[in-house]
């Protein structure tokens, strides 16, 4: 376990005391820690909320993060019950899937987005596309990325390229998604210009996978 970021003063926990500390709140039952813990077993990374954009690397548990997150849900944090579904999606969709539908059941909007991706994965693209419409109506900042992936491409809706370029514009004007979604949405609409598109998702991918090719400026 290593972290990036300036070197901690002598009055600061080391890394490996911090991960300790965690791990002894999380065994006293403490949900925050568990929550924080769990996530980072699930995704192998962890932030040190006392220090600026310091994080340590964490050596992937699934069963360590599963354990954890479920304590987590069943204490009542809604909030943590994707966290959960996202450590089941490589092995078993369906079970994030019904994870997934229960976060949206409980008010969680952008649960839309994870449910549409779980379905994707499965094959199933008009529902996929469906529940994107269903979350776009509630949270547009989330869901308008995807749904110009499947404009883009005729993924669960009729091809149409022009819908797809507006959709990206939208989302880089009014700084929807994160930073990563719109630098991609730009690479998008240059591939667009260029009368090229990506091809739809392989058999088991997401639409989400989607990756823009980027062409040399010598080209």
């Amino acid at each position: 376990m290593g972290r990036r970021g300036d070197q901690n003063t002598s009055s600061r926990l080391s890394d490996a005391e911090y991960f300790a500390a965690l791990e002894e709140c999380a065994a006293k039952g403490n949900v925050t820690a568990s929550w924080v813990l769990g996530a980072a077993y699930a995704t192998g990374f962890l932030r040190r909320d006392d220090l600026e954009d310091v994080w340590l690397r964490v050596r992937r548990n699934r069963a360590r993060a599963e354990k954890l997150l479920r304590f987590v849900v069943d204490s009542g944090e809604s909030g943590a019950i994707l966290t959960l579904a996202g450590v089941y999606k490589g092995k078993n969709v369906r079970k994030a899937l019904r994870l997934e539908r229960r976060a949206w059941r409980m008010g969680i909007a952008y649960a839309a987005n994870n449910i549409a991706m779980s379905y994707s994965m499965l094959d199933m693209p008009r529902r996929c596309y469906d529940w994107l419409k269903r979350g776009y109506a509630k949270d547009r900042e989330t869901h308008a990325y995807p749904i110009a992936l499947c404009h883009l491409v005729g993924y669960g809706t009729p091809r149409d390229v022009k819908k797809a370029r507006s959709l990206f514009v939208r989302v880089i004007d009014r700084g929807w998604n994160t930073q990563d979604g719109r630098e991609k949405a730009a690479l998008f609409i240059k591939m667009i210009d260029r009368g090229e598109a990506p091809n739809p998702p392989r058999r088991g991918r997401s639409i989400g996978s989607l990756r823009p090719k980027a062409r040399k400026e010598s080209d």
